[in-house]
């Protein structure tokens, strides 16, 4: 299968190749909790999510800072719901999605931060990770540097790991850190060349979005790669339909699909507070 900027997010392409973005919905971060049933679901097209303000404000930067113009236009004609219909707006960003501009305009102002996205946007690679095929798109590939764009709610936030028992930062808080491995590697596997990897990160201030660069060092890369291994055999085996998945109990899709078999006393109700 040939990967393209038309096909990189079908079904097709999301049967055939693993991702970074897969894996997090199976095993899930210290932010975001995964979810076997949920993630199976998702890649059956038994379930849809629909995107959140916040992603889309994301993708929407995204677009803005890496995309081509056609690729921009068709974004947005994919997202009305992003434009005010009536008023004197009419035509306009909301309000939320309008502060997608003022993140743009603060990222171009710096030239540093604009030099991290000078490389080569939306490279499609495929390699073989854990011994599976994985795919990956970059959104800036330098001679000398992966870069990838993110935004995030606010770059100083403390995120609180419940196994660690301690605070961290965005890039732990949604595993940033294995993008960065499974990139590198599949760059690698493409080039011949073990690039470094950056997160170029905006936030979503209203009054004053901050940015950052950070490199991710090689020793946190490989140990996350370590941490993971284990799970890949069982996510292969899942999409093969080889074993059964794990409901959370918690989100959207297991709320939505729950079956009940018999009552539950009234003390349970509500779980265990820690």
């Amino acid at each position: 299968m040939q990967l393209t900027a038309d096909n990189y997010y079908s079904d097709a392409s999301n049967r055939k190749y693993l991702s970074v973005s897969q894996i997090h919905d199976f095993i899930g971060s210290i932010a975001v909790p995964g979810c076997e049933a949920r993630a199976l679901a998702k890649l059956n097209g038994e379930y849809r999510e629909e995107p959140s303000d916040a992603l889309l404000l994301g993708s929407l930067v995204d677009v803005m800072l890496t995309g081509t113009e056609k690729e921009y236009t068709a974004f947005v004609e994919q997202h009305p719901e992003m434009f005010s219909s009536r008023g004197k707006t009419a035509g306009q960003f909301l309000a939320k999605y309008a502060l997608a501009e003022t993140m743009v305009e603060r990222a171009r102002k710096d030239d540093f931060f604009m030099k991290t996205l000078s490389g080569d946007h939306q490279v499609i690679m495929t390699g073989k990770v854990f011994g599976e095929e994985f795919k990956c798109k970059i959104d800036s590939l330098l001679p000398n540097a992966i870069v990838d764009l993110k935004t995030t709610a606010d770059i100083g936030k403390r995120f609180y790991d419940p196994i660690g028992k301690r605070s961290t930062n965005f890039i732990e808080a949604f595993d940033y850190v294995l993008q960065g491995a499974i990139y590198q590697e599949i760059v690698a596997q493409n080039t011949g060349k073990r690039l470094p990897f950056f997160i170029s990160a905006i936030d979503k201030h209203a009054d004053a979005p901050g940015i950052v660069v950070a490199q991710i060092d090689q020793q946190s890369m490989d140990a996350r790669l370590e941490e993971v291994e284990p799970y890949i055999s069982r996510i292969v085996a899942l999409k093969n339909g080889e074993e059964a998945p794990e409901r959370c109990g918690h989100c959207a899709y297991c709320r939505m699909t729950a079956k009940l078999t018999a009552p539950v006393s009234w003390l349970d109700i509500g779980g265990v507070t820690e």
